[in-house]
Order: C-alpha cells, then structure tokens, then sequence
C-alpha cells in the first residue's frame, strides 16, 4: 500500500492535484457507455475501496472522472491507473485520462491494464485464429476466463484458486479475488510475492506490483521469485531461454517443466530420498500417537473390492499406501473396501502399523514367500466381486476405485483394467504396457506430464504393471491365479494378461485411475529387480510364442501402434478447431454429434483421434463430459504437428471441418504427399461460410457481380478437392457443390433431441434469442443490434410492460452490449437452458446473414418454443410461414409476427405442434445417425485401403 505522502509527491511529479468532492461535473450519456459498456468501470466496486467517499449518493463515475483518477483511485480490479501511468511515461505525461486512453486506443494497441493480464501474450497463445475485431482483455473477460485460460503468463487460475480453497469459483472471479488481494497474492506454486519484496527492498520502493516488476525486469536479472525458482540458474543452464528474451519462469510453467528442465539447481538429495525421509517422518510420528486405521464397513455398497497388499519391511510406504486407502474408505460411500495384508516376514516397524489396524485382514507369515505365491494365498479368502492387486509403494488417488470397478461394471469382456502410474517427480511412469515381439515390455508414456493428451484417453493394451491391476475375482480364480513359474516375482502380470487375452478378455488402461508409484520401492534393490526381469522374459518368450508372434518389433517407430493391443480395422482423425462444447455454438454442437455418431457406429473396429488446431487448456473433466473416453485429443496447431499426427496414426479415414482446416491440410500433404497415399478425406460442409460472407456484403450493401459470387464459392469449395465426398447440411448448399465439384455430396442435417417442455401458453411469458456472439462482425451480433433498434421498441410499444427478452449465450461483442435496451437481460452462458426454454414464450431469430441451417432454431422448436424468423431462416430450413414458424422480412413485418404468436394461443399451438412433427420427421437423432453411417459406409467401401494399411502393418511387425 502507497503512504499518502508518497502518492502526493507522485501526485505532485505530474501535475496533478486533488479537488473538492463537491465540485460536480456533468457525464454525458455517450462518455457514461463508454466507460460503462466494457466493464472496466465498476461503479459499486469503486464506492466499496474508496471508504472516505462516504455519501451514497455519490455519482461513482462523475467523480473518478472529475477527481479520482488524479488522485490514483482505480476504476475497477480491471484497470491500474498506477501501473499504466509506471509502464507509459508518455500517456502520464500527456494529461489523458488513462482509462480513457486504454478504451480508445490502449486496449487495441495491447497496452498492459494490469499486473495480471498481459494482452500481448495472451493473443499469442489463444487468439491466433480469432477475430482482430475483439481485444485480448475483451476476449479473456467474455470467453477466456471462463475456459480456464490464463490472463498473464506467471497468473495460474486453478492453482491460485486451490491456494485460497475457493475451487469452485469460476475464471474471472478467480481472477477478480487474486487482483483484489493486492500485494500478499501467489499468482503460481512458484512465485511468492512476500519473499520477492522481502528479499528485493526496491521494489517496494518503486510502487509496482512485484509480479509485474519480476515478468518485466527482475526474472532477466536473475532475481528469484522464491526460494522454489533460480532465475539467474535457470537461463544459465538454458541459453534457448537467456537468448530468445523469454521469462525464465514464464518458459519453465510453460514449456520447461513438461520438457523435464529443472527449477532450480538440483538439491543434494533426490525426490525418491526425499519421499522417503517424509513417509517415515509420518509413520513415526503415527505410531507416537494412539491413532488407529479402522476401515469402514459398508454391506451393500455399489462396488465391493479386495485389495490385496504384500509387504516386505519398508513400513514408511506402506503407512502412506494404508492412509491413502483410508481417506478414500473413509469418503466414498460407493466402495466397501476388503483390504487383505500379507506379511512376508519384515523385521522393520510393519508389524506395530499392522496392529494400528481395525477391520482388515492380516496374514503375518514366518518366511518370505514372495510377491506372486503371497498373492495367490491371499486371493483365496477375497469376498470382494473384484480384486485390486496393489503394491505397498503406491498411494491411490480419489476416484481411481471408482473409475476402475465402473469400467469393470459397464463391459462384461474386460478382464482387468489398469491406472494411469505417476512417479513422485510428477512425470507419467506408465499408462498401460506394451510387449514386444522379443518379450520385452515397455511402460507406455514414461516421463511425459501428468495429463498429456496421449495418456488421457482410454485404450486396450498389452498388460498393466500389478502396481495396480483390477481384475475379476472368480476370473483370477479361474485362471488359478498367477502362474508360479514366475516366482517369486516379476512378469506374472504380464503372464497373466496375456492368458487373459487369449481367453478372449480384454486388458483396459483407465486414466482415471491415477496412482503415485514409489518405483522399486518394494524391491530390495534396483539391481535385483532388473536381474528377475531377465530371468522371467526368456520363460515369458517360451510360454507365449503363439501371442508374441502378433506383437510388435521393438522400434521407437511403432510406439504409437504398439500402445494398441489390438489393430484396429480402421484408424480415423476427426479435425476440429477445439472440443466441441455444445455451449459455443457455431457449429461445435454438430461437431460434437457428428463424433458421437462416429464413434458409436465403429465402436471397437476404429482408433478415433480428435485434432484441434488451437491450443487450449485441457479441462480433462469437462472434456470427458462431451467428448467419448476411448477418443484421443491430438492438438494439431502447426504444420508439422499435423503432419506428426498423420505420420503417427496413419488414418485410412481423416474428417475436417470448416475451411481453413481443410487448407492447413492440403498444404501439409501437399508437402508430405506419401502421408496421403492411403487415407481418405471426408469434408463436412456445416455451411457454406462464402454464403454467409456474400449475404453480409448484400446487406451492407455490396452489390457483387456473378463472376465475384462464383469466385468467393469457387476458392472455398475447392479447398475440398481432396475429399473424395463432401457433408451438407442442405438441398441448397448441396446444389452449390454440385456446381463446383465432382465428389459425392451427401446431406447429412442436424441432430436435435428433442426435450419437449409442456408448459402451457398461459403459463409463459418473454421472448428468448440464444447464441453466441463470438465477434462484432457476426450473424448473431448484426441480428440483435437490429433487433435492438428497429424491432423491440415496435414490440414494447404494443405489448407494453409484460414484454422482455432474455439473451441466453455468450457474448464477445461490446456494440451489443452498448445497445442492450431496457428489459432485455444478457445472461451469458447458460449451464442449462432448459428451464429458460420451458418458461419462455416466443423463440427470436432475426437473423439477416448465414448460411447451413439454424440449429438455434430447430433447438428452441425442438423444447415447444414457437418461433419468429426471417426469410432467410425459413428457406434454409424448408418452412412454411403460418405453419411451422411466423416469417418476418423487414423490421415492422417481424415485429408484428413477434406480437401476433405473443397473444395467439391457438396460433401459438399450431406453430409448436407442426415444428415439433417437422423436427421429428427431418431432424432426429436415428435420421442423422443414418447419413452418417452411410457416409462411413461410402468412405471404407473400397477394399484397397485396407490393403494398403495390411501391408503397412504387415512391414513394420
């Protein structure tokens, strides 16, 4: 905090001095929207930080205009007034007003409006295919916030919100609290604000915010953000880093803590010593107290499970494997957990853990049996429906039971599923298990990040490490458990899943199920683990030949194949900009339909990788939510990942939507053409984006030529020249293609599930337009400013006070939101619409430019909403005015349709029963699921690319 003294003098310095509260100056209506419009004035957060205003009724933005800027009183968390006028000399100097300045002319030119937000970053990382039309912070604010992106490149939001225990704050509140919290805020688990200004005494001085000094200064000077991070170290040992200008921390969050560099200059210690001295620490300070382990007992429970442990001494991993299974017992009302303990003989402190236990099953044997006989006698007693096979040097996660016994439950033909094993550095020790021709295995994923996309995706493998492996218990049983050949240890795993395959069972890899592996921590050393391995390959090689003949040769190059258990019959690429969140619109819910569709009809035979050309941060969770398990999400941004992808998965069948994905493409087998040589490529055509371009000129009145409008549809169409068959979403757009093209084009429509809300006519009220606003230049955008002006006051003036609209979707463009009338409400994106489409009466579409078909509309026909549209809409879709929609083609005509189906109930019923038949006839979910799997049928009709990809298969095992 800056003593008053202090900002006098800097008050002073400029030229600037505070005035009387009760000089009143005047802020017109269109200086009022401009500060207002944005957000970045926020009236009542102003009033609440700046107590000595006092009166309430105080005019907020009347008096930072006249006096609280010159006396450095912030507008909003969103703006600095301190650190712009710090940063830009030049603007301080000018006399501006700063956030005016940064509305007008900073915020386009990426001028920095806070320590946590760097514009100029942000564009870097997550606009590069977004329009120039909106603005970083705008971006950020109204979609970026909200997908978990990170504002500034030190400000890690899930992480902040951990550290102040508010997880389920959503973005741009975690961003709002952490720019609140002023100087005491962490903005990442590597910079601690407390000790940059302790240890860095100028900075205080210097009045700015010691995340913004350190980005912009002190990392370059070798100045530590905290004892946990060694700038100077870190661009000494990494001259890539020191020579191209980069943050050193800002490098090390991004890049190099996933490439494995080091934060600091290595400890004397490493991880595993450190682990260790940690766990015995805490079964010490266990065994001091009177604390007990007494596992619950749960009858009834949805999943039952015995977990078996075999121990031999090393009672500090074991106390940290019991705890983690305790907590989870503890919490998880699903699981009736049957921990079963053998003991093969320690000498060390496992037999006083063992007493702490309470309703657990302990076997304390006289001699050392080993880890293989141990189990078997152990799995004899198991009650449990499924037995987990657990080592002591493993601590389970939440969740990983669960997801493990579902997996089980969901599909009869798994035999044992296995977890996602993490090592305590933080790196992927395994994510299922490859065997190789030669009976060598390999831990798939070794050393990559905790949720890199290609260990987060379900998949058949080879076998899964017996660290955690859940099988059946009556299957163990059946196959007389492990094979004893293999004693005492090692490969019986490997034994056991093979015999498992064999018995036409499949062995699953569950990334849900997520373990910390102490590795080698059971063993009595490293050396002795790597010798019983020798041994037992060449008895694996001898008892497997017939199931090792399949696999494959040990080469880097077949990894990515290998990783599969089994060859599928055909490898697919769906290519999209990002996961298809139903909930951003422009196509996405058809994208999403599409792969669901794909990956039903295939099931099994397909590996289906989803590409998107943009980065984004992956919310796992979420994504799972949309998009099916077994897909893999590939991000394909550049050129060369894309053509990595191809050359990896080698796809018989690659799907690209929209234009500029299908150029990035064609220009990356143009440039590797033998990546084509047996992949097909199939367009789906959600519309006709040179339509939508041509109607917008038309309607800014941009008369084209013939020859203009057949080059505009030329040059897009014939991006699809590689595609043996084109998807449309029309009979119209389809007769374009034609014209231009000699493929197959097949009309594959929309997919609505209809969720019918009954409510009468009565009992509804207001009008509804849902969709996004994903820039100023967008359909939606022009559709509801002219709504905004020329329709709504028409509405109003005849219905009067029971008139209202509610805007459902999110919304990038500022003009809309400077026009928003009175008694129209934004609510932004919507978790659920369907208590909005249940209340509302009227659905609007005014849409004037577009192209495909409006899903909008069919959604909202689709809940029993009736609908006012325009002529456009209604040709698109095939409609009749009076039956299945009210048409409006000018402002006055769409005005009195919105009024007439408004008081109409007789109407109102007509127009929803003949769209809901409509709908049912042309847009179910079976009629889409048909063109589609037609589509499919067309694209694998041809014989010669499986034969081409049997002979790849062929070559490279």
């Amino acid at each position: 905090m800056k003593s008053p003294r202090f900002v006098g003098w800097f008050l002073a310095s400029l030229g600037l001095s505070s005035r009387s509260y009760s000089e009143r100056g005047l802020v017109d209506r269109e200086l009022r929207n401009l500060y207002q419009g944005g957000g970045l004035f926020d009236g009542e957060w102003y009033i609440a930080t700046n107590k000595d205003l006092g009166s309430t009724n105080l005019d907020p933005l009347e008096h930072y205009v006249n006096h609280g800027w010159r006396e450095l009183r912030d507008p909003s968390p969103h703006f600095s007034i301190w650190t712009y006028f710090t940063l830009y000399p030049e603007i301080r100097a000018s006399g501006m007003e700063p956030l005016k300045h940064f509305i007008l002319h900073g915020d386009s030119e990426q001028r920095t409006p806070n320590p946590a937000f760097d514009p100029k970053w942000y564009a870097a990382r997550y606009m590069t295919n977004v329009s120039s039309d909106i603005t970083p912070l705008q971006h950020f604010l109204t979609e970026g916030a909200s997908k978990g992106y990170w504002p500034h490149p030190l400000f890690d939001p899930k992480w902040y919100a951990m550290s102040i225990k508010k997880a389920a704050m959503n973005g741009k509140e975690i961003y709002i609290h952490f720019l609140n919290a002023g100087l005491a805020a962490n903005p990442n688990s590597f910079f601690d604000s407390s000790f940059y200004l302790r240890e860095n005494p100028d900075v205080s001085r210097s009045g700015l915010h010691p995340l913004l000094h350190y980005y912009l200064f002190g990392g370059f000077e070798g100045r530590n953000p905290s004892e946990f991070f060694e700038s100077g170290w870190y661009l000494a040992t990494n001259p890539d880093v020191d020579n191209g200008g980069i943050n050193p921390l800002a490098h090390y969050l991004h890049y190099g803590q996933s490439e494995g560099r080091a934060a600091r200059k290595p400890l004397a210690v490493s991880v595993k010593e450190v682990h260790g001295q940690l766990s015995t620490l805490r079964i010490n300070e266990f065994l001091r107290s009177s604390a007990r382990f007494s596992f619950p007992k749960r009858q009834g429970a949805k999943h039952c499970i015995s977990v078996i442990i075999i121990l031999f001494n090393k009672a500090n991993l074991t106390f940290d494997c019991i705890d983690s299974l305790y907590k989870i017992a503890q919490t998880s009302e699903d699981l009736d957990l049957e921990v079963i303990i053998f003991d093969n003989a320690s000498t060390d402190n496992t037999k006083k853990l063992l007493g702490r236990l309470d309703n657990v099953v302990v076997t304390q044997n006289e001699e050392n049996v080993g880890f293989l006989r141990a189990v078997n006698q152990a799995a004899k007693g198991a009650r449990g429906k499924y037995l987990l096979l657990l080592n002591n040097d493993t601590q389970v996660q939440f969740g990983a039971l669960e997801a493990a016994c579902d997996l089980l439950d969901e599909d009869p033909s798994v035999g044992a599923v296995g977890a996602r094993l993490v090592l305590p550095d933080g790196k992927v020790q395994e994510a299922g298990s490859i065997i190789w021709k030669d009976g060598s295995c390999l831990g798939y994923g070794r050393g990559r990040s905790l949720d890199d996309p290609s260990v987060m995706f379900q998949r058949e493998v080879d076998y899964c490490s017996g660290a955690f492996l859940m099988t059946r218990t009556d299957l163990f049983r059946q196959l007389d458990g492990f094979d004893e050949a293999f004693a005492p240890a090692y490969y019986e795993e490997a034994d056991y899943c093979a015999r498992l395959w064999q018995k036409g069972y499949k062995i699953v890899f569950e990334p849900n199920a997520t373990i910390i592996h102490f590795e080698f921590g059971s063993a009595a050393s490293r050396e002795w683990a790597e010798q019983q391995q020798k041994k037992n390959q060449i008895l694996f090689v001898k008892k497997h030949s017939s199931f090792l003949a399949s696999r494959w040769v040990p080469e880097p190059l077949n990894v990515p194949h290998a990783r599969f258990a089994v060859s599928t019959r055909h490898r697919v690429l769906f290519i999209e900009d990002r996961v298809p969140f139903p909930w951003m619109g422009s196509g996405f819910p058809r994208s999403k339909e599409l792969l669901d569709c794909i990956v039903e009809a295939l099931g099994d035979q397909a590996h289906i990788s989803l590409c998107i050309t943009n980065v984004q941060d992956l919310d796992w969770p979420a994504i799972r939510e949309v998009v099916n398990r077994r897909v893999e999400i590939t991000i394909t941004d550049t050129h060369s990942s894309l053509a990595k992808a191809l050359s990896e998965h080698r796809p018989d069948l690659t799907i690209v939507c929209r234009p500029h994905n299908m150029k990035l493409l064609n220009e990356v087998l143009e440039q590797n053409p033998e990546l084509g040589a047996t992949m097909r490529v199939l367009y789906d055509a959600e519309a006709l984006f040179a339509v939508r371009d041509i109607e917008r000129k038309k309607l800014q009145g941009e008369l084209l030529t013939a020859a203009q409008i057949d080059t505009l549809l030329g040059n897009e169409i014939e991006l699809t020249k590689r595609a043996f068959a084109v998807l449309t979403v029309s009979e119209s757009e389809k007769q374009i293609f034609e014209k231009y093209c000699s493929c197959p084009i097949i009309i594959v429509g929309h997919s609505v599930n209809e969720k019918v809300y009954r409510t009468p006519f009565e009992q509804r009220s207001g009008f509804l337009f849902v969709g996004s606003i994903h820039d100023e230049n967008s359909p939606n955008a022009d559709s509801l400013i002219w709504f905004f002006e020329e329709i709504w006051p028409r509405i109003k003036k005849s219905l009067g006070p029971k008139a209202f609209l509610k805007v459902a979707g999110p919304n990038k463009s500022r003009a809309v939101k400077a026009k928003v009338p009175p008694d129209v409400e934004l609510l932004g994106r919507v978790e659920d619409l369907g208590p909005v489409y249940s209340n509302a009466r009227v659905f609007i579409a005014p849409t004037r430019f577009s192209a495909g078909i409006p899903l909008k509309v069919l959604e909202a026909a689709g809940t029993g909403v009736p609908c006012v549209i325009t002529p456009q809409l209604c040709q698109q879709l095939s409609w009749k005015n009076g039956r299945e929609c009210l048409v409006g083609a000018d402002a006055e005509n769409f005005a009195e349709q919105c009024i007439k189906l408004y008081n109409d109930s007789v109407l109102w019923t007509s127009v929803q029963n003949f769209a809901l038949k409509s709908i049912e006839q042309q847009y179910s979910p079976s009629t889409f699921n048909t063109a589609v799997r037609r589509s499919l049928e067309l694209a694998f009709c041809q014989e010669s690319l499986h034969d081409a990809k049997n002979a790849f298969s062929a070559k490279a095992r």
